[in-house]
């Protein structure tokens, strides 16, 4: 078999921080519950029961050494929840979603409480289209046109949009 997540873990925590690697718990955690389907939570507190597959263990091993590059987790999973979207993709070029931007969702839905939402939203550089989309899910009646020069980026809004 591939050994179980415990002993996963424990290694890549390991080799992340003798590497330097920042935040080298929560990035082994986040790419062993992307690996597995589980909680990082249950993965901290049940690791040693929840076995590895040999193809699971390799994808995680990969994942590693790919962070020990210094790629973002977010790349190397492909995919980030971001606001009220679950695993949104991201993918270089376009910049990864960060937190702030959540904020700055949060807060225009917040302006508009209690009133009709726009009907029509137009986005201007979408990167991976986290603020149109989110904006979207919350006002199902709305519109949005999303315009980028990237095409990388266009097409990473309209992939992320289809799903």
């Amino acid at each position: 078999g591939g050994g179980d997540a415990a002993s996963a873990l424990s290694k890549a925590i390991g080799e992340l921080e003798a590497a330097g690697v920042p935040e080298a718990v929560a990035s082994a955690e986040m790419l062993l519950s992307g690996v597995t389907g589980e909680t990082r939570s249950r993965l901290r507190a049940q690791g040693a029961s929840i076995p590895l597959s040999p193809s699971q263990a390799a994808t995680y091993q990969s994942h590693i050494a790919a962070r020990l590059s210094r790629s973002p987790v977010q790349y190397i999973l492909g995919e980030w929840d971001f606001y009220n979207l679950d695993g949104l993709i991201v993918r270089p070029p376009t910049l990864i979603p960060r937190p702030e931007t959540e904020e700055l969702v949060d807060f225009v839905l917040k302006e508009y409480r209690g009133t009709n939402p726009p009907s029509r939203i137009l986005e201007v550089g979408p990167g991976s289209g986290a603020i149109v989309l989110s904006l979207l899910k919350a006002w199902p009646e709305s519109r949005a046109v999303a315009v980028d020069l990237c095409r990388h980026a266009a097409q990473l809004t309209q992939d992320n949009a289809e799903r």
